[in-house]
């Protein structure tokens, strides 16, 4: 494995521009999804059942405490068979265009030969009540992203940003599968597209971010603007040795001009809380914000059987860092 330029993010700049995460344990909870508004994060995140199926919850906390507001209850649970969501769901994204909003999540196709499963995203059309709560409204039939022409194999994980004039869209593309000790693993990377004028997801499969090693595979992109500048947060690892082992999930960074469709520059920083319930991985992140602050969402060991945790990040603080002299 190539040896390259790494830091703890904890151990770099003042320690004042992060703070210990608030870690939500309950069961398995994946993938966490939030928006913040009027004074609460609203998340959404997967849970799974005993025959180990995933499905969507949602809760609502308190932006100030931290607290609970709402008590978690299951937002989706899918029960369409043969649909590209059957075995499962885990959300991805949740947006607002114009005064509708939209969560966009992962389906599984579970598969008794080879590759063990197939992925598909979908998107789920939600309404903000007069409580301030999201209710479900409908879950499209057809995937949001899925195998096609350009992409023969799975597609999870986007994220629109929003900012741009086409609705960029980034998302997780297999490459390929390779067998690894008896099991097939997936090939990751980070591909982009856009959204049309029509309101459909165009692929595009050229690599966003560029691997540091020949099997490194990434996951979960997530965007925010500062300014003039973009920062995406994703999630890498190998194909090997990998739950919770040495080559385990860990969050990193990207940095592009806001302006710019493309241009992502890596950074070659690597976040890690170092916490009991985040000591062997971190993983999934969701960057969001409220305006002031930026806030990042992300699991720990298990890929989110020890729960998520939340961080709040100073923003000048965060684009100090990933525009140090010593990181380039």
């Amino acid at each position: 494995m190539q040896k390259y330029f790494e830091h703890n993010i904890l151990e770099i700049g003042e320690l004042k521009h992060f703070h210990e995460p608030r870690i939500f344990n309950e069961n398995y909870s994946q993938i966490p999804a939030c928006i913040i508004l009027n004074g609460r994060i609203h998340i959404f995140y997967a849970d799974r059942l005993d025959t180990n199926k995933s499905f969507i919850k949602y809760k609502i906390i308190c932006l100030r405490s931290f607290k609970n507001i709402m008590e978690p209850k299951t937002f989706y649970c899918p029960e369409r068979i043969g649909f590209f969501d059957t075995d499962g769901a885990m959300p991805s994204q949740i947006y607002q265009t114009k005064s509708e909003y939209f969560l966009t999540y992962n389906g599984w196709n579970r598969l008794t030969g080879t590759p063990p499963y197939l992925n598909s995203s979908g998107r789920i059309k939600i309404n903000l009540n007069k409580l301030n709560e999201f209710e479900f409204i409908f879950a499209e039939q057809n995937p949001f992203l899925a195998r096609g022409p350009d992409n023969p194999s799975s597609a999870v994980t986007p994220w629109i940003e929003k900012s741009t004039k086409n609705q960029m869209v980034y998302w997780i593309r297999t490459e390929k599968w390779t067998l690894v000790s008896g099991y097939y693993e997936p090939l990751y990377y980070i591909a982009s597209g856009f959204i049309d004028k029509n309101g459909r997801c165009v692929m595009r499969c050229e690599r966003i971010i560029e691997p540091f090693y020949s099997d490194e595979v990434f996951s979960r992109p997530s965007i925010v603007a500062i300014g003039d500048k973009t920062i995406m947060a994703f999630c890498s690892r190998s194909i090997r040795d990998f739950r919770d082992g040495a080559n385990s999930y860990k969050i990193n960074f990207a940095i592009k001009n806001r302006i710019d469709r493309h241009g992502w520059r890596r950074i070659p920083v690597k976040f890690n809380a170092n916490l009991d319930w985040c000591n062997l991985q971190t993983s999934y992140p969701c960057l969001f914000s409220d305006g002031e602050k930026i806030y990042l969402a992300f699991n720990g060991n298990g890929f989110g059987k020890t729960g998520f945790g939340i961080i709040d990040v100073d923003k000048r603080g965060l684009l100090a860092l990933l525009h140090s002299p010593q990181l380039h």
